[in-house]
């Protein structure tokens, strides 16, 4: 199943100038095709600004050793020690099955 897109703003301006048009049109207001005309134009005439997507950091040059994420070395020093000892773990068992200082049942080395 797809995923549902979001509208964008000048979408939403067109749904919001058409839900707008029907209201005056159940309220039996009779709008003339002059009326019309210029809706159709005012909407089409709808300017959106364009937006910078990417986010400008400006880092002076005096700051390069300042650290932007504080939270990223700790978590790579958490990341780091968890994998060394999981490694440091294995390897130990390895070593003490390959020379049959331990044995476990339906393990053979």
């Amino acid at each position: 199943m797809s995923k549902h897109k979001k509208k964008t703003r000048k979408q939403k301006a067109l749904a919001d100038l058409h839900r707008k048009l029907q209201s005056l049109k159940s309220q039996n207001l009779v709008v003339s095709r002059e009326e019309k005309n210029t809706k159709a134009k005012e909407i089409h005439q709808i300017r959106i600004p364009e937006v910078s997507i990417r986010p400008s950091i400006n880092i002076p040059s005096s700051d390069f050793s300042k650290n932007i994420y504080p939270f990223l070395l700790r978590d790579i020093k958490k990341t780091g020690i968890l994998t060394f000892g999981i490694l440091g773990i294995q390897f130990i068992l390895f070593f003490l099955l390959k020379n049959h200082v331990l044995s476990l049942p339906g393990i053979n080395y």
